[in-house]
């Protein structure tokens, strides 16, 4: 069939489709062991808007027009569990309990240990991961929440260190979806075509 035939079946479709295969997969790859979903992390990443006449877009703290890509990664497979897409304006601490229950209600996965940087740093994100997923939350702490006068000890320093190396995973991962398979690359306007445009990446080889 044509191109204009190809993009209006497609639209047809409904957003709904794409995200249950992205489900789908995501099972299959947790069936066959490969997603082990012991050790988990989640972050953001902002994409640009294709237009500046884009409605449903916003404008980040960093000053950048687009939307945000909220997800949850699998840290031993480098493979994602789940994602939300939300205007580039929304904070990233709300989205974390919405990622995690979905992970949880769909896949139920061992969960051991979930990482994240200091914007996640919610007590409803901590009890969440503490008395639902049993897990340990491995969140950076921002020492000037505690004032000007909070020392930093060396043992904190060491912690600190050892475990942001483990929670960059999910920052190379993303650099690698924006390099090389075009996270940022799409020319559509509106947030469920964004969407689409995050499934249909997640789920293609190449």
């Amino acid at each position: 069939i044509s191109a204009s035939q190809l993009y209006l079946r497609r639209d047809r479709l409904g957003l709904l489709v794409y995200f249950l295969t992205f489900c789908a997969l995501v099972w299959q790859l947790i069936q066959r062991g490969i997603i082990l979903g012991r050790d988990l992390v989640i972050d953001s990443t902002t994409v640009s808007a294709f237009s500046h006449k884009d409605m449903e877009a916003a404008w980040s703290y960093a000053k950048k027009f687009g939307y945000k890509i909220h997800m949850v990664i699998c840290r031993d497979s480098l493979l994602p569990l789940m994602f939300l897409v939300t205007p580039a304006n929304r904070n990233d601490a709300p989205w974390a309990v919405p990622l995690l229950a979905l992970v949880q209600w769909l896949f139920h996965l061992p969960v051991r240990v979930v990482r994240a940087d200091a914007a996640y740093f919610t007590k409803r994100v901590v009890a969440f991961i503490l008395f639902v997923l049993n897990a340990q939350p491995i969140i950076d702490f921002n020492p000037r929440r505690a004032g000007k006068k909070f020392l930093v000890t060396l043992g904190w320093v060491r912690w600190w260190r050892k475990q942001r190396g483990k929670r960059g995973y999910i920052e190379r991962f993303f650099a690698l979806l924006k390099r090389y398979y075009g996270l940022n690359d799409f020319q559509v306007m509106g947030l469920a075509k964004v969407w689409r445009h995050t499934c249909l990446l997640y789920t293609s080889p190449s």
